[in-house]
Protein backbone atom coordinates (compact mmCIF):
# COMPACT_ATOMS: atom_id res chain seq x y z
CA UNK A 1 0.00 0.00 0.00
CA UNK A 2 3.21 1.93 0.64
CA UNK A 3 2.76 5.01 -2.27
CA UNK A 4 -1.03 4.56 -2.43
CA UNK A 5 -2.78 8.22 -1.45
CA UNK A 6 -5.74 8.49 1.43
CA UNK A 7 -8.32 8.77 -1.59
CA UNK A 8 -7.15 6.11 -3.38
CA UNK A 9 -7.52 3.60 -0.13
CA UNK A 10 -11.40 4.92 0.41
CA UNK A 11 -11.83 4.42 -3.52
CA UNK A 12 -10.62 0.94 -3.29
CA UNK A 13 -12.68 0.48 0.14
CA UNK A 14 -15.49 1.33 -1.95
CA UNK A 15 -15.21 -0.93 -4.68
CA UNK A 16 -14.75 -3.80 -2.18
CA UNK A 17 -18.30 -2.82 -0.57
CA UNK A 18 -20.11 -2.38 -3.52
CA UNK A 19 -18.07 -5.95 -5.09
CA UNK A 20 -20.00 -7.40 -7.87
CA UNK A 21 -23.09 -5.22 -7.75
CA UNK A 22 -23.73 -2.52 -10.78
CA UNK A 23 -22.97 1.36 -9.97
CA UNK A 24 -26.64 1.96 -10.70
CA UNK A 25 -27.92 -1.08 -8.43
CA UNK A 26 -25.87 0.14 -5.54
CA UNK A 27 -27.00 3.61 -5.84
CA UNK A 28 -30.68 2.87 -6.00
CA UNK A 29 -30.51 0.76 -2.80
CA UNK A 30 -28.84 3.49 -0.75
CA UNK A 31 -30.33 6.68 -2.72
CA UNK A 32 -26.87 7.98 -4.15
CA UNK A 33 -26.58 9.30 -7.84
CA UNK A 34 -24.76 6.44 -9.68
CA UNK A 35 -23.15 9.18 -11.93
CA UNK A 36 -21.75 10.38 -8.50
CA UNK A 37 -20.19 7.29 -7.51
CA UNK A 38 -18.47 6.67 -11.58
CA UNK A 39 -17.53 9.92 -11.09
CA UNK A 40 -15.30 8.93 -7.33
CA UNK A 41 -14.56 5.64 -8.60
CA UNK A 42 -12.96 6.95 -11.73
CA UNK A 43 -11.11 9.62 -10.35
CA UNK A 44 -12.99 12.11 -12.03
CA UNK A 45 -13.84 14.03 -8.16
CA UNK A 46 -12.32 14.14 -5.09
CA UNK A 47 -13.04 11.70 -2.23
CA UNK A 48 -11.74 14.21 1.19
CA UNK A 49 -12.94 13.38 4.06
CA UNK A 50 -15.86 15.15 3.84
CA UNK A 51 -16.75 12.97 0.69
CA UNK A 52 -16.18 9.80 2.75
CA UNK A 53 -17.77 10.99 5.81
CA UNK A 54 -21.29 11.77 3.88
CA UNK A 55 -20.97 8.80 1.84
CA UNK A 56 -20.62 6.66 5.09
CA UNK A 57 -23.62 7.91 6.42
CA UNK A 58 -25.60 7.51 3.25
CA UNK A 59 -25.03 4.06 2.53
CA UNK A 60 -24.79 2.76 6.67
CA UNK A 61 -21.46 2.35 7.41
CA UNK A 62 -19.72 3.15 10.85
CA UNK A 63 -17.70 6.55 10.73
CA UNK A 64 -13.85 5.66 9.10
CA UNK A 65 -15.05 2.54 7.66
CA UNK A 66 -13.96 4.06 4.35
CA UNK A 67 -10.18 4.76 5.66
CA UNK A 68 -9.87 0.76 6.63
CA UNK A 69 -7.87 -0.49 3.55
CA UNK A 70 -10.00 -4.02 4.15
CA UNK A 71 -13.42 -1.90 3.59
CA UNK A 72 -14.34 -4.92 6.09
CA UNK A 73 -17.21 -3.12 8.01
CA UNK A 74 -19.98 -3.43 5.17
CA UNK A 75 -23.59 -2.41 6.11
CA UNK A 76 -24.70 -3.04 2.26
CA UNK A 77 -28.55 -4.43 1.94
CA UNK A 78 -28.57 -6.60 -1.14
CA UNK A 79 -31.21 -8.16 -3.35
CA UNK A 80 -30.98 -12.20 -2.44
CA UNK A 81 -31.54 -14.61 -5.24
CA UNK A 82 -30.38 -17.56 -2.17
CA UNK A 83 -30.97 -17.45 1.31
CA UNK A 84 -27.82 -19.77 2.21
CA UNK A 85 -25.75 -16.86 3.37
CA UNK A 86 -25.08 -16.93 7.24
CA UNK A 87 -23.72 -13.21 6.96
CA UNK A 88 -26.71 -11.96 5.69
CA UNK A 89 -30.69 -11.88 7.51
CA UNK A 90 -33.21 -12.16 4.67
CA UNK A 91 -36.15 -9.83 5.63
CA UNK A 92 -39.42 -9.79 3.76
CA UNK A 93 -40.84 -7.09 1.67
CA UNK A 94 -44.49 -6.86 2.22
CA UNK A 95 -46.86 -5.51 0.01
CA UNK A 96 -47.88 -3.27 1.80
CA UNK A 97 -47.78 0.69 1.39
CA UNK A 98 -47.35 3.19 3.97
CA UNK A 99 -48.58 6.59 3.74
CA UNK A 100 -46.55 9.60 3.96
CA UNK A 101 -50.14 11.29 4.51
CA UNK A 102 -53.28 10.60 6.11
CA UNK A 103 -53.62 6.43 5.47
CA UNK A 104 -53.03 4.13 3.45
CA UNK A 105 -55.57 0.93 2.80
CA UNK A 106 -53.89 -2.49 2.46
CA UNK A 107 -56.06 -5.08 0.97
CA UNK A 108 -53.51 -7.78 1.02
CA UNK A 109 -50.46 -8.47 2.66
CA UNK A 110 -48.30 -10.79 1.21
CA UNK A 111 -44.81 -11.27 1.16
CA UNK A 112 -42.82 -9.92 -2.34
CA UNK A 113 -39.57 -10.97 -1.72
CA UNK A 114 -36.80 -10.60 0.65
CA UNK A 115 -33.86 -8.25 0.78
CA UNK A 116 -30.62 -8.98 2.57
CA UNK A 117 -29.18 -7.29 5.68
CA UNK A 118 -25.59 -7.98 7.15
CA UNK A 119 -26.36 -9.62 10.42
CA UNK A 120 -23.13 -7.29 12.00
CA UNK A 121 -25.05 -4.22 11.19
CA UNK A 122 -28.33 -5.64 12.68
CA UNK A 123 -26.29 -6.52 15.83
CA UNK A 124 -25.10 -3.18 15.89
CA UNK A 125 -28.46 -1.48 16.04
CA UNK A 126 -30.09 -3.99 17.85
CA UNK A 127 -32.66 -4.96 16.02
CA UNK A 128 -33.54 -9.10 15.42
CA UNK A 129 -34.64 -11.03 12.45
CA UNK A 130 -37.96 -12.32 13.42
CA UNK A 131 -39.32 -8.63 14.02
CA UNK A 132 -38.47 -6.84 10.83
CA UNK A 133 -39.97 -6.16 7.93
CA UNK A 134 -40.08 -4.13 4.91
CA UNK A 135 -42.74 -1.99 3.19
CA UNK A 136 -42.87 0.90 0.92
CA UNK A 137 -43.70 4.66 1.64
CA UNK A 138 -46.69 6.17 -0.49
CA UNK A 139 -47.40 10.25 -0.79
CA UNK A 140 -44.98 13.46 0.41
CA UNK A 141 -46.35 14.20 4.02
CA UNK A 142 -42.82 12.91 5.67
CA UNK A 143 -40.94 14.72 2.38
CA UNK A 144 -37.99 15.20 2.63
CA UNK A 145 -37.10 12.32 5.00
CA UNK A 146 -39.22 9.91 3.69
CA UNK A 147 -39.50 9.94 -0.37
CA UNK A 148 -42.68 8.55 -2.28
CA UNK A 149 -41.71 4.60 -3.29
CA UNK A 150 -38.91 4.90 -0.76
CA UNK A 151 -38.21 1.10 1.09
CA UNK A 152 -38.75 1.12 5.10
CA UNK A 153 -37.64 -1.26 7.17
CA UNK A 154 -39.80 -1.68 10.39
CA UNK A 155 -38.96 -3.18 13.87
CA UNK A 156 -42.51 -4.10 14.90
CA UNK A 157 -41.15 -4.74 18.46
CA UNK A 158 -40.46 -1.09 19.28
CA UNK A 159 -43.90 -0.03 19.39
CA UNK A 160 -43.40 2.40 22.64
CA UNK A 161 -43.03 5.93 21.25
CA UNK A 162 -40.23 7.90 21.85
CA UNK A 163 -40.41 11.93 21.04
CA UNK A 164 -38.96 12.54 17.45
CA UNK A 165 -38.60 8.61 16.17
CA UNK A 166 -40.71 7.75 13.13
CA UNK A 167 -43.23 4.99 13.35
CA UNK A 168 -45.64 3.19 11.30
CA UNK A 169 -49.20 3.78 13.21
CA UNK A 170 -52.54 2.02 12.09
CA UNK A 171 -55.35 4.17 11.35
CA UNK A 172 -58.87 3.54 13.09
CA UNK A 173 -59.77 2.45 9.22
CA UNK A 174 -56.87 0.01 9.63
CA UNK A 175 -54.81 1.77 7.08
CA UNK A 176 -51.53 2.00 7.34
CA UNK A 177 -49.63 5.75 7.99
CA UNK A 178 -46.27 6.90 8.70
CA UNK A 179 -45.62 9.83 10.78
CA UNK A 180 -43.11 11.42 13.79
CA UNK A 181 -44.49 11.48 17.10
CA UNK A 182 -43.27 14.73 18.86
CA UNK A 183 -43.97 15.10 22.60
CA UNK A 184 -44.22 18.82 23.73
CA UNK A 185 -43.36 20.19 27.00
CA UNK A 186 -46.80 19.71 28.21
CA UNK A 187 -46.34 15.90 27.73
CA UNK A 188 -49.01 16.32 25.06
CA UNK A 189 -48.47 14.45 21.99
CA UNK A 190 -48.76 14.94 18.25
CA UNK A 191 -48.69 13.11 14.55
CA UNK A 192 -46.28 15.48 13.06
CA UNK A 193 -45.55 15.52 9.37
CA UNK A 194 -41.94 16.40 8.09
CA UNK A 195 -43.17 18.04 4.69
CA UNK A 196 -42.96 22.39 5.56
CA UNK A 197 -46.66 22.88 4.18
CA UNK A 198 -48.70 22.30 7.21
CA UNK A 199 -51.72 24.13 5.04
CA UNK A 200 -51.64 20.40 3.08
CA UNK A 201 -49.82 18.62 5.71
CA UNK A 202 -50.67 19.33 9.72
CA UNK A 203 -50.17 17.76 12.23
CA UNK A 204 -52.60 15.85 14.31
CA UNK A 205 -52.35 16.37 18.34
CA UNK A 206 -53.07 13.45 20.28
CA UNK A 207 -53.12 14.42 23.98
CA UNK A 208 -51.96 11.65 26.07
CA UNK A 209 -50.86 9.01 23.60
CA UNK A 210 -50.98 6.36 26.20
CA UNK A 211 -54.78 6.37 26.29
CA UNK A 212 -55.83 7.62 22.71
CA UNK A 213 -55.29 4.35 21.64
CA UNK A 214 -53.40 4.16 18.53
CA UNK A 215 -52.03 1.18 17.79
CA UNK A 216 -47.96 1.45 16.46
CA UNK A 217 -47.25 -1.19 14.38
CA UNK A 218 -43.38 -0.25 14.50
CA UNK A 219 -40.82 2.45 14.27
CA UNK A 220 -39.08 3.10 10.91
CA UNK A 221 -35.18 1.77 11.87
CA UNK A 222 -33.83 2.15 7.96
CA UNK A 223 -34.96 3.78 4.52
CA UNK A 224 -33.57 3.42 1.15
CA UNK A 225 -34.80 4.45 -2.00
CA UNK A 226 -33.95 7.01 -5.36
CA UNK A 227 -32.83 10.40 -4.94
Amino acid sequence: MRGMDIQELRRQALKRIIGDMSYKAFAELHNVDASYISQILGKHRSFGEKAASNMEARIGLRAGTLLSPEGEDIVTPVIADEQSHGDYAFIPVLSIKAAAGSGHENVDEVSEGTLAFKREWMVRQGLREENLRLIRACGDSMYPSIIEGDMLLVDTSRIEPHSGNVYAIRRPDYSLSVKRLVQGFTGDWAIVSDNPDKSKHRDEPVGDISTSNIPIVGRVVWRGGMM
